[in-house]
């Protein structure tokens, strides 16, 4: 985050990790009480007022492009920027970022041996079948194994 964004969520009154909607209502309330026309009789203060005003707008603005920006860079299915997951005292994302690897791999191991396996099934031959067989029966084995190794490195 650059420092005109953090001058920006400052000029709204706004930690660094508030939301689009906080923004909006910072906006509007900063907008409502600065607002040039509360102040008709006296000059001072709606000067004082436009420059407060000019400067909660442009804030918004800064934040609206922020939002903006990190929805298209990291978007949810309602368009929304997502907020990163808290990481957990003791807890490697990296580690956690490998494991989800290591299923995708795995599970498209053994979706292809099962797939090889039906193949085989359609072949009269013995030999076939029996190579069949022994592809299913490693898929069940790998998927055991990896449910096995799954819950431990949950669970530790």
């Amino acid at each position: 985050m650059n420092a005109e964004t953090q001058a920006a969520f400052s000029a709204l009154g706004l930690p660094t990790t508030a939301n689009a909607e906080d923004v909006t209502n910072a906006y509007r309330d900063l907008a409502r009480a600065w607002h040039p026309d509360r102040f008709p009789d006296d000059p001072r203060m709606k000067a004082k007022a436009q420059a407060m005003l000019v400067r909660i707008n442009n804030a918004r603005d800064i934040l609206k492009t922020h939002f903006q920006l990190m929805a298209r860079l990291n978007p949810t299915r309602d368009g929304q920027a997502r907020t990163p997951r808290p990481v957990k005292p003791g807890v490697d994302p990296d580690r956690e970022r490998k494991l989800m690897m290591t299923v995708s791999i795995t599970f498209l191991i053994i979706i292809s041996a099962c797939c090889f396996g039906l193949m085989f099934t359609f072949v009269s031959s013995p030999v076939a079948m029996l190579a069949a067989t022994l592809l299913c029966v490693t898929s069940v084995s790998a998927l055991v194994v990896f449910l096995v190794n799954l819950t431990e490195n949950v669970i530790n």
